[in-house]
């Protein structure tokens, strides 16, 4: 939960929106790779965004995936966000 919250809040969100995390799971592939999900909101004064990201850490690198939509579409939209996110892996 710590790195979820850290990387919205660092590196995921716009400087001065205000970020929450609502929900975090973890996976593994077949090989044994964790990966880490992820879901947020983010929202300023103009707009507010439903956001899923999933990372990963292998062989030294950092690989992320971001996908999202503004909240007034997010019910439309995010079963198949969610199928993007769930198709990430990482090959090596």
């Amino acid at each position: 939960f710590i790195l979820s919250q850290t990387l919205v809040a660092k590196a995921l969100a716009v400087p001065g929106a205000q970020a929450k995390v609502l929900k975090t799971a973890q996976r593994k592939d077949k090989e044994g790779h964790l990966y880490y999900a992820f879901e947020y909101v983010t929202k300023t004064n103009s707009y507010e965004r439903h956001a899923l990201t999933i990372v990963t850490i292998t062989q030294g690198q950092f690989y992320t995936l971001t996908t999202g939509s503004s909240e007034r579409r997010w019910d439309k939209m995010k079963s198949r966000l969610q199928t993007t996110i769930d198709s990430f892996n990482v090959y090596y």
